[in-house]
């Protein structure tokens, strides 16, 4: 009979699949944390350009319809279209027309952000 005490070597391999299989599960969890972090971090980024473009859309005093894009950073693109979706009865001479802005930022295929804003401005003939 014997008295020593200690774990086998099948034991051994067991405890150390074991904690093998849990440490890959953590890698798995912290990985996708961290990824989704900077996902989250580039969607504000994106969020925030699109808000500095449609701002931008908003103070030009007299709009033109068409459609716009153009680089901005960390690869980021931005579209802007603007539509006019109808005007009002002409005022002193003066046409007011009433303008539909979609701002889109995109990296790569991916639309990150999408605002849209409605505005009164004079119409460009």
């Amino acid at each position: 009979m014997r008295s020593e005490r200690g774990f086998t070597l099948l034991e051994t391999i067991v405890a150390l699949a074991i904690a093998g299989a849990a440490l890959a599960v953590l890698m798995l969890v912290l990985g996708g944390t961290i990824d989704g972090s900077v996902r989250a971090g580039q969607r504000e980024e994106a969020l925030e350009q699109a808000r500095s473009r449609l701002e931008m859309a908003l103070t030009v005093p007299r709009l033109p319809t068409g459609q716009w894009e153009g680089q901005a950073a960390d690869a980021f693109r931005w579209r802007i279209e603007m539509r006019l979706i109808g005007t009002l009865p002409p005022s002193e001479g003066r046409h007011v027309g009433f303008y539909a802005m979609d701002v889109t930022v995109l990296r790569g295929p991916v639309v990150l952000a999408h605002l849209a804003g409605r505005r009164f401005a004079p119409a460009v003939p």
